[in-house]
């Protein structure tokens, strides 16, 4: 989950062997759960290529907890010459080794708060799937990150600009992340079933059947904002979308799940964007709980120099879905946003 503050990205924390990473755009550390303490991963890298210790995404290997990988790069305009990198751990970020990109990274652009960008297949670890900016598409590793190629098969563009002919805000947000379903494959044989969104405000959410071999847009998807974040969870694909792309924007927004088998959309925001009355934010960071999948939280993406808490923070709503689900959203303060968390139960009847 991430969050921002003055411009930059403060965190984004996942689960690495008992410790935890937290990237931003201008540093990476690791929380060392032996020693109770955060380590910085990038000091190593030297003025001269400070661009590479922005980070713009980061993939913890759910195979193998050794493996780190990280999307480096700070800027995608004129502000550096110099093109972005994948870089590469098999010791939990202690060392790393660099693949130079051909092209830029933007891990304090617009959109920043998107993600991941980064992917590893759950079943066959060696593949990585990278979303990029500026019109680059998508791209995949099937060597643990060693070696990328551009997935020509998908050809959709997240074209979204925040500011057309903006010398920092005109650049394309592009692809902006990729969501498996583990259950397309088995250990060691990749998954078949991908899933891939875009910055677009219109057939935003792409799907592959076929690990990556061909690609069409999932029918019936929701329209009229961008897709901040794709879970995969339990037979269930959970976006979280705004009408901006962040970090400093959003007004309006839902969160939805795609029942995968079933192929039907089922809004389950806290504050849909149709209650006019209480929507004044989207949303953006979603996650949820390994150990209870039913279990989701969520953050609501607001306007620059916002900070009070929608209406909706002091009460519970309940929502329902199909499948027989029903769940309350539960909201907490989370400086400088609110997170809200949503738990559900399993109903023996029709959820109301």
């Amino acid at each position: 989950m991430r969050s921002t503050r003055r411009g930059l990205l403060l965190a984004l924390v996942a689960a690495v062997a008992g410790s935890a990473v937290l990237t931003g755009a201008t540093a990476t550390a690791e929380r060392d759960g032996r020693q109770g303490r955060w380590v910085q991963l990038l000091n190593w890298v030297s003025a001269d290529n400070w661009n590479l210790s922005g980070v713009e995404s980061l993939a913890t290997d759910p195979v193998d907890p050794n493996r780190l990988v990280l999307a480096v790069g700070t800027y995608t305009n004129v502000f550096t010459p110099q093109n972005g990198a994948i870089m590469r751990s098999t010791d939990q970020g202690r060392t790393f080794r660099t693949t130079m990109l051909p092209f830029k990274n933007g891990s304090n652009m617009p959109g920043r708060s998107m993600g991941e960008r980064l992917a590893i297949d759950p079943n066959r670890d060696s593949v990585i799937y990278f979303g990029a900016r500026s019109g680059n598409g998508l791209w995949r590793s099937t060597d643990f990150g060693a070696t990328w190629s551009q997935v020509t098969s998908f050809t959709a563009q997240g074209t979204y600009v925040e500011q057309a002919g903006n010398i920092y805000a005109g650049d394309p947000d592009g692809v902006v992340w990729e969501a498996f379903d583990p259950t397309s494959g088995s250990p060691g044989h990749a998954s078949q079933s991908i899933y891939v969104g875009i910055a677009n405000k219109a057939d935003s959410i792409y799907h592959s059947a076929d690990g990556g071999a061909t690609w069409a847009a999932v029918p019936g998807q929701p329209n009229g904002f961008l897709p901040h974040h794709g879970i995969w969870s339990n037979g269930r694909l959970i976006i979280s979308y705004s009408n901006g792309a962040g970090p400093f924007d959003g007004s309006s927004g839902d969160v939805w799940q795609l029942g995968t088998t079933t192929g039907a959309w089922t809004r389950i925001s806290p504050v849909p964007s149709t209650d006019t009355a209480n929507d004044f934010f989207g949303y953006g960071g979603i996650s949820v709980d390994a150990q209870h999948p039913n279990t989701i939280v969520g953050t609501p993406r607001r306007r620059r120099g916002s900070t009070s808490a929608p209406r909706s923070r002091s009460r519970r709503r309940r929502w329902s879905s199909s499948g027989g689900w029903s769940a309350r959203w539960r909201s907490t303060r989370s400086t400088p946003t609110t997170c809200c968390t949503a738990r559900a139960r399993r109903s023996s009847g029709p959820a109301t």
